[in-house]
């Protein structure tokens, strides 16, 4: 079923036996020993594989720079901008840069030395929203193993060692400097510090939000990501009705302790509700005060999370309440991980079913972070 929904893009890159090249793989972050670069790296990779993203952040960080030089042009000597803007333009300049570098065939060193080089590439916009491209591929060193021998002019194809230039990892240092600086005051996501990746995802949002507004249309993250969620809350005791809240968020947030909750709830009764009930339920009651009845004890609410429209991509957050999970429990939740997922069923207002595919999961494990994705092209999944 999961095949199914990735359409004639499913297994392009394999040949005659079922094989595929390295090129097919892409390329990967560089995460040096001691930078602490992975919790940036997987929000990185995640973004690119997701290719109607990562075309239209080309596109803008395209737009953006050319508005730049033109301002430049006619700014007053010694007047350029400078400040909290430029910090967040800078984010996008070496985010798109990551992306086109991540994309075409060459390597960083490559492309710094071809003068004539358009840094965002010539590419088109993709056939669908979901990529043609492939995830990552092995770094040179830690996690992602060795990688296949290879040979450059001056030395090693996978290693930074000597004079030699590695051709299939890309450096995101421009962007982890650019994220420390507009970070500064509030002193996170410095350099060679660890960070928890889904902060991080949600602290490169908020930045990139100015530079990504187009004509009319609202930011271009809430665009792709954003629940605009209103969330009623009832009394299930008097039938008290507190005040709608009304909010952007950029994930769906779920406790699995509370997930697995759900499931046992539901196992005793004899019940094997689907991955979009479970969800449902998950935050379909809440505890707290009512001001009509409770006396300030806590009583049950009955909630319902409506959204107007739904995003291009939808992110799940799932949030453990310690760093040391028991295996059985992580076992019990991935296996209620849905390959694709009906929003419709998981919030009201929609008309219709809202089908997503899984695309890609980041992972926190042995105090480092990972990237699985699937890869349409090859038929498999890859880290």
């Amino acid at each position: 079923e999961y095949d199914l929904v990735w359409g004639p893009q499913l297994g392009s890159a394999l040949d005659a036996n079922g094989e595929f090249s390295m090129g097919a793989l892409g390329k990967g972050l560089d995460n040096p020993k001691g930078d602490y670069n992975c919790f940036l790296n997987v929000i990185i990779q995640s973004l690119w594989q997701l290719e109607g993203f990562r075309e239209d952040l080309l596109q803008a960080a395209a737009e953006h720079e050319q508005q730049r030089k033109r301002k430049a042009l006619v700014a007053p000597p010694g007047q350029l901008p400078s400040g909290p803007s430029e910090d967040r333009a800078a984010l996008l300049q070496s985010l798109a840069q990551v992306f086109a570098l991540l994309t075409g065939g060459k390597s960083g060193a490559d492309v710094v030395a071809s003068s004539n080089t358009n840094a965002w590439g010539a590419s088109s916009k993709p056939p669908n929203a979901w990529g043609t491209a492939a995830p990552t591929a092995p770094a040179a060193t830690g996690v992602w193993g060795s990688g296949p021998p290879g040979a450059s002019a001056g030395g090693n194809a996978w290693g930074n060692q000597g004079k030699g230039r590695n051709l299939f990892v890309v450096d995101p240092t421009a962007c982890r400097h650019s994220l420390g600086k507009v970070l500064a005051d509030c002193g996170r996501l410095q350099l060679n510090e660890m960070a928890d990746a889904a902060e991080c995802l949600h602290d490169v949002f908020e930045a990139l939000k100015e530079c990504l507004c187009t004509g009319g249309q609202g930011s271009m993250i809430a665009k792709s990501f954003g629940l605009n969620v209103v969330e009623r809350r009832e009394c299930t005791d008097c039938g008290y009705s507190m005040p709608d809240q009304v909010h952007l968020a950029f994930f769906h947030y779920v406790p699995p302790a509370r997930l697995l909750e759900v499931q046992q709830e539901a196992g005793e009764r004899g019940e094997r509700p689907t991955p979009e009930e479970l969800l449902l339920r998950a935050y379909n009651v809440d505890t707290r005060p009512c001001p009509k009845c409770s006396d300030g004890c806590d009583v049950k609410f009955r909630c319902t999370s409506t959204l107007s429209q739904t995003p291009s991509v939808f992110s799940l957050v799932l949030v453990w309440t310690n760093a040391e999970a028991a295996a059985e429990d992580i076992e019990a939740l991935f296996k209620q991980l849905p390959l694709t997922l009906d929003l419709s069923l998981v919030y009201s207002g929609l008309d219709g079913p809202q089908l997503y595919r899984m695309r890609c999961m980041v992972c926190f494990y042995g105090q480092h972070y990972v990237t699985i994705a699937f890869n349409p092209k090859i038929k498999s999944v890859v880290p």
